[in-house]
């Protein structure tokens, strides 16, 4: 099983709860952490990586565009973080690209927040609150011990993206937001960015 940071990686990153299971799942080899990208605390992780030995980590720098859905698909599961001062304020873009791949997503950050509600209430994947590391570390181990319920996850994603994040569902909303100050507001309904098709 292979889990993804779907977030460039705050320098805090290392130091709290979505570091610390990585170590505690090492002895699980068929558990890979596959860090994709970059941004001002990659380097921080890859020395920490270093620093205890681990090697269940992969790092690779930015994929193209095109190689998008081929990135978000190379994971079973994905990791988003947020921190709890930042809730209300953003929401992890990447958290629709996680869905549109069809991957289930597992969440750190405000256990009440917005994001957290959605992955629970849809079942589109597994809440951590911050500093709660065994119960990050339970999760992981769940999903790969449990390949159908992640497979599950995934497809309940995809279809969650659909029914309500799709590019011709987010434009229609805000057609259907502006129209009423007539602006005539017309949809183009052709198929979505290619970049972000479910993965097999």
């Amino acid at each position: 099983m292979q889990t993804s940071s779907s977030l460039p990686i705050p320098g805090t990153w290392v130091a709290h709860t979505s570091f610390r299971p990585c170590s505690i799942l090492q002895p699980d080899r068929d558990i890979v952490f596959l860090m994709i990208g970059g941004g001002a605390g990659m380097p921080l992780l890859q020395r920490a990586v270093l620093q205890n030995g681990l090697d269940n980590f992969r790092f690779l720098g930015y994929q193209p565009r095109a190689s998008l859905s081929d990135s978000l698909a190379a994971a079973d599961a994905h990791l988003v973080s947020l921190l709890p001062a930042l809730e209300g304020l953003i929401v992890p873009s990447k958290f629709y690209g996680i869905l549109a791949a069809g991957r289930a997503a597992i969440f750190v950050g405000d256990a009440d927040g917005e994001l957290a509600r959605v992955i629970q209430a849809e079942r589109v994947g597994a809440v951590a609150a911050v500093g709660d590391v065994a119960g990050l570390a339970r999760h992981i181990a769940t999903l790969k011990s449990d390949p159908a319920q992640c497979r599950l996850l995934g497809d309940t994603a995809f279809q969650l993206y659909s029914a309500r994040y799709s590019a011709p569902r987010a434009l229609q909303r805000w057609a259907d937001l502006l129209n009423p100050a007539g602006l005539g507001l017309a949809i183009d309904h052709r198929p979505s960015d290619p970049a972000f098709t479910q993965a097999p």
